[in-house]
């Protein structure tokens, strides 16, 4: 008679697996916030010269297209806010929050950020898509290709439309409207 009464360990919890994984990751993720914050406290003097925070800029926002965006897969949304937000309204379960290492360091530190100087940084410097739109700009302005620029009255009502299909989103999201008009049952 065999006794397979074994004393195994418990499981590791798959969040764990996950940050030990990433650990590469997360240390060129944390250089790459450190280096953020410090253009951060020194902006007045990178601003003095417009060369210089031109080439800093730029170069941050090739490594976060590159690396964060390309190489790490890291892309912080709406969806990952509103999971963030409405998870202790379902199921509250602490591996859920961590179980993507880059993406609760990147949300992290963008709330830290509105805590501490009053805007997120997120998205003018963290944002793949957001970095991949602005290079993509500063070529196209390099080419001369011909920009539009609307009227002030007509660009605030344009500008207007991003709030509403925010608002309209997250409206969405916190009613869990599905398609046929029902609400969703958990």
């Amino acid at each position: 008679e065999l006794d397979l009464d074994l004393d195994l360990p418990p499981p590791v919890p798959a969040w764990v697996e996950a940050w030990s994984e990433a650990r590469l990751n997360v240390a060129i993720l944390a250089v790459l916030l450190s280096v953020l914050t410090l253009i951060f406290i020194f902006q007045a003097r990178l601003a003095r010269s417009r060369l210089a925070h031109k080439l800093v800029r730029t170069g941050f926002l090739l490594v976060v297209l590159f690396w964060l965006g390309w190489t790490a897969n890291v892309q912080l949304s709406i969806v990952n806010v509103m999971n963030y937000m409405l998870a202790p309204f379902k199921h509250f379960d602490i591996g859920f929050y961590l179980a993507e290492p880059l993406m609760v360091i990147i949300a992290l530190y963008t709330l830290l950020s509105v805590l501490l100087i009053g805007r997120g940084v997120f998205c003018g410097w963290l944002c793949p898509f957001g970095a991949l739109q602005e290079l993509l700009g500063q070529v196209s302005k390099a080419l001369r290709v011909p920009q539009w620029n609307p009227r002030p009255a007509l660009e605030k009502r344009l500008w207007m439309g991003k709030y509403i299909a925010a608002a309209a989103v997250l409206i969405l999201v916190i009613s869990e409207i599905d398609g046929s008009g029902a609400t969703l049952e958990i």
